[in-house]
């Protein structure tokens, strides 16, 4: 398991949205703040239309994607777990970084494992070092009752062990995306939001590796938040005194 380790921008040039003030109008900030987070534009449309720098737009992200990230840490850390009667639960492993070959050098594959609670929306995803039963199931458990009506996955080989202690079913996706038997079994809420989530990487530009696992964290905030992230936005900044 990878710990998300949040960084603090006073070990880096004190560098906080009160310093960024007194080079940016607080209008322009915040347009920026709420375009960015609501109506998510891209960093190339804030540049040419508020007149903001690429630096500027990265350090104020930085900084808001850090306090958003921390909050959904703890939220991810509270002790209420996913599910229970009446739930549906569906899990998944999706491939955010693929394997290629840079100057004669290999990266590695960046793999996120996530589950989604299909009535309530409530999403959970986490940057996983490998796919194996020993690494999942852990996760698992740790999230989801046991007494939740069904889980739902694909057929990959390290969920086959989940019927000893949870009620779970997997889709035969060489066959059809949703059982012809029984619909509720499919999983493509969650394929949803990996869709949601890459989209988001993309049209926002290049991420670094060393920087996914927080910008992971941010954008399940804004998913899981986005019916009122307008408040929800506010509140963040508040809490945080425009200070870290």
């Amino acid at each position: 398991m990878i710990v998300v380790v949040v960084k603090s921008e006073t070990s880096e040039k004190k560098n906080t949205l009160l310093t960024i003030l007194n080079k940016v109008k607080l209008r322009i900030m915040l347009i920026f703040i709420f375009t960015h987070y609501v109506f998510n534009v891209s960093p190339s449309v804030s540049k040419k239309s508020l007149g903001l720098s690429y630096k500027c737009i990265r350090d104020i992200g930085t900084i808001l994607g850090n306090w958003i990230a921390k909050k959904q840490l703890d939220e991810d850390n509270s002790i209420i777990k996913f599910g229970g009667c009446n739930s549906i639960i569906e899990i998944d492993e999706s491939c955010f970084f693929k394997r290629k070959y840079n100057r004669g050098r290999m990266l590695d594959q960046v793999w996120v494992f996530g589950l989604v609670d299909r009535f309530s929306g409530r999403l959970f995803a986490q940057v996983v070092e490998q796919r194996n039963a020993d690494t999942l199931i852990p996760i698992i458990v740790k999230y989801i009752r046991h007494d939740t009506e069904l889980i739902v996955s694909d057929e990959w080989k390290s969920y086959s062990s989940l019927t000893v202690e949870f009620n779970h079913q997997s889709v035969k996706h060489k066959i059809h995306f949703v059982d012809p038997n029984d619909r509720r079994i499919h999983t493509q809420t969650i394929e949803n939001r990996w869709g949601q989530m890459k989209r988001m990487m993309k049209k926002h530009g290049r991420v670094l590796r060393t920087d996914f696992h927080v910008r992971l964290k941010d954008m399940v905030w804004r998913i899981q938040n986005h019916k009122d992230i307008q408040n929800k936005i506010l509140k963040i900044i508040n809490s945080n005194n425009f200070k870290n």
